[in-house]
């Protein structure tokens, strides 16, 4: 452990130039060290106080020198410059022991707080040997392990263990989750385990197989959740896909119930423009206090009242299936909160239930509008009728 400490200590004196490290004037005061380090080939050139290429033999005690060291060796004992290489060189199980400089963490020391970063790293290790414990077969191709994984359906999915640092340091992992998450999966509650296989085969299917371990850690809480909701409704024996089936044919039950509230009543409602025609082609222009006239007038207020009073059946018709699509909402009502997937459902109908509200309005309007419009038209004449009997009686007069 003390050799390893003192590969720590030069460690820190390194500066990094592409694929290599530097180390400059650096004092030999312990051979044992840089011959140790030269051994395992992690020294790829070893420069004097001059520049001069030297070798071990030629390394006294007290001597400057400059040393350039191979990355890829340092990792081979356990020691990597950045979090980045060790993603790089330790993608699917945590080494035993090791040192991150960018860090500054040695995994074995107890005064080295552990990075948020290690956590996350450690929780994703764990899941992946969970993904291992469902999966039937597993491959590796160019260093990257393909894990195949099937359900009762014989869907398979396959799943490729390919990350990079960037992934695990954006992603919001919730430890509790990957925990529980890891327990399933390693369990023998079949019911349960068999839910959250199926949810992690749909949920990753649509996505690039090379992508999809990366998807699943950066939407974990997603898929987490349609796990819950799938093992709730399996508790109440639905399945997600039940539920999300059923929803779907309930509204469109609710749907269809609501368009035949004007669709049913198109037979009545085609005589409101009728009246308006027939109103047009009957009224006596000629004669516009006839008796003819205002029984006319009379008949379109009669028309109206009885079109008001059906369009108020309608509308209590949709009050009434209002009132059947609350209670339905409200058994998908977690406390005072509305499942999502039911959310979503309800506010397409409810959007449909305003729209038709304002239609039975309208007509509602254009209904009043006929016998209203005819009244106006017969006061206006009259009052035309009426002043050109007294310009005229005045002339008479003078």
């Amino acid at each position: 452990m003390d050799i390893d400490q003192k590969i720590i200590d030069i460690l820190e004196r390194c500066t990094v130039d592409d694929d290599e490290l530097n180390i400059q004037d650096y004092l030999a005061v312990n051979l044992d060290i840089v011959s140790y380090l030269i051994d395992k080939e992690c020294v790829s050139e070893i420069l004097n106080n001059k520049g001069d290429v030297i070798y071990k033999d030629d390394i006294k005690i007290g001597d400057h020198i400059s040393l350039k060291l191979s990355p890829y060796k340092l990792s081979v004992l356990g020691y990597y410059i950045s979090f980045e290489a060790f993603i790089l060189n330790n993608k699917l199980h945590v080494p035993a022991e090791f040192y991150i400089k960018e860090f500054d963490f040695l995994s074995t020391s107890s005064n080295s707080p552990k990075p948020f970063s290690i956590q996350k790293y450690e929780a994703i290790i764990k899941l992946i040997e969970a993904l291992e414990s469902i999966s039937e077969v597993s491959s590796n191709v160019i260093d990257i392990k393909n894990l195949f994984i099937v359900n009762k359906d014989t869907n398979m999915l396959v799943v490729a263990i390919d990350y990079v640092s960037k992934d695990i340091e954006q992603c919001d992992i919730d430890f509790s989750i990957i925990e529980d998450l890891c327990d399933t999966f390693t369990n023998h509650n079949n019911e349960k385990k068999m839910l959250f296989v199926n949810e992690l085969i749909n949920f990753l299917m649509p996505v690039e197989e090379t992508l999809r371990f990366e998807f699943l850690i950066s939407n974990i809480r997603i898929y987490y959740s349609h796990c819950l909701q799938s093992y709730e409704y399996y508790i109440r024996n639905f399945s997600f896909n039940k539920f999300k089936l059923e929803l779907d044919n309930a509204t469109l039950d609710y749907s269809r119930k609501i368009q035949s509230v004007i669709n049913d009543a198109q037979s009545k409602l085609i005589a409101i423009p009728a009246a308006f025609v027939l109103a047009c082609a009957t009224i006596d222009f000629t004669n516009i206090n006839s008796l003819k006239n205002i029984l006319l007038i009379g008949s379109l207020y009669v028309f109206s009242l009885l079109i008001d009073i059906f369009i108020r059946n309608q509308h209590s018709a949709l009050k009434m299936i209002q009132c059947d699509i609350k209670s339905y909402q409200d058994t998908f009502m977690s406390g005072n909160t509305l499942n999502e997937e039911a959310s979503i459902s309800f506010r397409r109908v409810n959007k449909e239930l305003k729209h038709q509200k304002g239609r039975l309005l309208l007509i509602r309007i254009i209904a009043w509008a006929i016998p209203i419009f005819f009244s106006f038209v017969l006061l206006f004449f009259i009052n035309i009728k009426t002043l050109l009997i007294t310009i005229l009686a005045s002339f008479i007069n003078v």
